[in-house]
This record gives C-alpha cells, structure tokens and sequence, in this order.
C-alpha cells in the first residue's frame, strides 16, 4: 500500500475574468428565470422578480452573490427606507428566492469561478416584516352581548323575513364580539312603504329601530342609507326617478324614517360624509367667477398635457430617443424576443416555436437584451438626467 498526494483540482483553475463572470451572472439569471417558469409562476410574477433583481443590481454595482448582509442592511435600512412596504417585502423575498437557486444549482460553479459560497444576505435579523402588530381590541363582556342581541333573538321567529333579519343578526353579533365600532345597513324602501305613499308598515319599521335601538348603547354606530337600489312597485311603475313625484315621495319616506330612527337633519348630513365616497359633477360647472363676465368652468382649469415646461419636453424626448436608438442597436434575435415579449405578449415558450429555439435560449437572449439596455443607460443616465 502506497501513499500519494491528493490534489485540489480547484488550485489549478486559473481565476474567472470579468468577461467569463458576466456570462456566468446572464446565464444564471436565464436560468433563474427558466425555472421559474418550469414552476408554473405566471410571467408578471417572473417580470416582477426579474425587476427587483435589477434593481437591486443596479445599486449594489457588482454581482448579487457578492453581497453580505451588511450590504443588505445599508439597501433596507437606508436606501428603501422610506419604500412602501409592499416593495421592501417584494424586493427581499425575490432575493431569498435568487440566493436559494444559487444554492442549489450552481453552489459549485460559484465557488470555483468566485471563491464564494452562494449565502443569502437577507437573515432573520435584517428580513423585512410584512405585518404589524394588531392595534388593541377591547370587545363587550359576555354581559353586554347578551344584553345586546337578547331582544333581537327574541323576534327572529316572528319577523315578516326571517332570512335578511338572521343575517342582520348573525353580522351584527360578529362585529360586536370583535369590538368593531360602525355598522352599515340598507333601509328597505318597499318593506317600510310598500307602496311608495302613505302610512308607514310598523313591522318594517320596528325592525331597523329595534336593531339601531340594539346598536347605541354599546358604542355601535349606525350608518343607515336610505335608498340601495330598490323602489316601491307603485311608483316604479309610475316611471321611479323619471317622474317627478317620486322625489317628493322619497322626502317623505327619508323623514318617517329619520323620526322613527331619532336622527335629526345634522346628524343625517354627518352621516351620508361618512358614507359617501364619490361626487359626480359636470366639467362645465363654473369653478371660479370673479364677475359676470370672468367665468371658467372646470375644464378650462384643468392642465394640459402640452403644458410642459420646455426643459422637461426636451429631456423626454432626448431619454426617448436614447431608448430607441438603444434598441435599434440589439442584435437582432434579441430584438425579435423583446418584442414578442413585451408587445405582443407572448410566453417564453410561444416565442421559442416563432423563433425555432429552445425555451431556454429564448431566455438568454430576453435577459442578455435587457442587461445589454441597462449597461447602455447606467453609462449615459448622468448625461441626461
């Protein structure tokens, strides 16, 4: 038994030059994304991924495997800062899931060319949070639940529809169990006025006070809307919102409703600002008159697109021409995937059959483009921008 030296055959590797570490970076990230894609992940899901990693890339100025949580605590801590949290959460789970497929696939690969072993920057310590802490409930007692929904259950057996008045029920309980504050509701037009004029029906009308009378005591605030789409049959065949009348019979139902509720015309105008979220208005209101004859209506006040300052005119024009003409200077596969791609909304897989590649290759040539168009831009983004 003899012995022999055993030789790292690594030592011998010559180190990995800039241009052989820029194919591997493309083809890492092509094959990032082909993954993906054999994942099932639609492909705004993986355009979005992409974006982020580019992103990032662009800051950091070297290749992502290089990054250290320090780096990642500077890019979080600092330069997204301020970002809303939905991009701080995307940005942080597309590099997680980048670094896992270094690990996996091209652990190895990395450390022969690099000397590095493939280990996410982000960690417990530096990982965005997505939720915040929950903002303290305080719910009623037991007491003042059964209190509250006592009567209500009570009536639930004789009421004229059983089915909406359980509902009601079983809605109002819940929120009050979770110590919610407000409660919205419809007021049946028909089921208080069956016919649109006259008397009101106290069965319908007992109900919403009973249920607003349920409410009050325990902090529950009642928001009522009067009208939700549904008229009395009377005047609906009378021709509903055409007609005239039917506005004077609206005022009247809103008033008998209002009595019996206790709620007096201040109080029913806070409540339609809470309960309002949009107001239709026409352009040509007149917005702002001075005198008889200065009147501008709304319109008129409206800015221009063509308003533009000249600086801001020239400078969109110079980025859009730069684009452009960056474009035009593709090779010209890579050119033919970028616009199958982006605008005529092809998959990866439909673009390889239109070029006769393989889905893979058509990857490469959609991620070589883009990292051809960010290196063009990064070079000239200061002398423009």
């Amino acid at each position: 038994m003899s012995l022999a030296a055993v030789r790292d055959l690594r030592e011998a590797r010559s180190p990995a030059g800039p241009d052989e570490l820029a194919a591997f970076e493309t083809d890492v990230l092509a094959g990032f994304v082909l993954a993906r894609a054999a994942a099932g992940l639609a492909d705004v899901t993986i355009r979005s991924d992409v974006s982020h990693l580019e992103q990032v890339r662009a800051w950091f100025g070297r290749p992502l495997w290089d990054m250290e949580p320090a780096d990642a605590d500077t890019y979080f801590g600092k330069v997204l800062r301020d970002a809303a949290k939905g991009t701080r959460l995307g940005r942080s789970q597309a590099l997680r899931t980048y670094f896992l497929f270094l690990e996996i696939r091209h652990k190895i690969e990395l450390h022969q060319m690099t000397g590095r072993v493939a280990q996410c920057p982000v960690d417990e310590m530096n990982r965005p949070r997505g939720a915040g802490r929950a903002a303290l409930r305080i719910p009623p007692s037991a007491v003042q639940v059964a209190v509250l929904f006592a009567g209500w259950r009570a009536e639930l057996a004789t009421c004229r529809k059983f089915a909406p008045a359980a509902r009601s029920y079983a809605a109002a309980r819940l929120m009050a169990e979770v110590g919610l504050t407000a409660y919205r509701f419809s007021v049946a037009w028909p089921r208080v006025q069956p016919t649109g004029r006259g008397p009101a029906d106290r069965r319908g009308l007992d109900f919403y006070r009973r249920l607003v009378d349920q409410l009050l005591p325990h902090g529950i605030e009642p928001l009522p809307t009067l009208y939700h789409w549904d008229r009395p049959p009377p005047l609906e065949d009378a021709g509903g919102w055409l007609a005239r009348d039917t506005a004077a019979r609206f005022a009247d139902y809103a008033a008998m409703v209002s009595r019996e509720l206790g709620i007096s015309v201040v109080e029913f105008q806070k409540l339609m600002l809470k309960i309002s979220s949009t107001s239709i208005l026409s352009l040509n209101d007149v917005w702002y008159s001075g005198d008889d004859n200065d009147k501008v209506s709304i319109v008129e006040s409206i800015e221009s697109p063509q308003s533009m300052n000249p600086d801001t005119i020239v400078e969109k024009e110079e980025i859009k021409r730069v684009i452009i003409n960056s474009i035009s200077e593709l090779p010209e596969k890579e050119k033919k995937v970028l616009v199958l791609y982006y605008y005529e909304d092809l998959t990866l897989k439909e673009i390889g059959k239109v070029l006769d590649v393989t889905e893979s290759r058509v990857s490469q040539l959609h991620t070589k483009a883009i990292m051809r168009l960010r290196a063009k831009l990064t070079n000239i983004k200061k002398g423009i921008l």
